[in-house]
């Protein structure tokens, strides 16, 4: 009964930190693109280089 409920255990302790860890990573990949957006924007704004909106609308 014991090993039972000690793996049960284990598992649910593994299941919340790999869901930890993932918000973790999804945090820092949502920055990241978010970085890539604003740099695209700042560029456009520059004249740097021209972005057709239209296009990033439609997906």
């Amino acid at each position: 009964m014991f090993k039972v409920i000690g793996n049960v255990n284990i598992i649910n302790t593994t299941q919340i930190l790999i869901g930890y860890a993932l918000k973790k990573v999804l945090k820092v990949v949502a920055v990241i693109v978010g970085l890539f957006f604003a740099g695209l924007v700042y560029l456009q704004y520059q004249q740097i280089i021209d972005i057709k909106w239209a296009k990033f609308q439609a997906v």
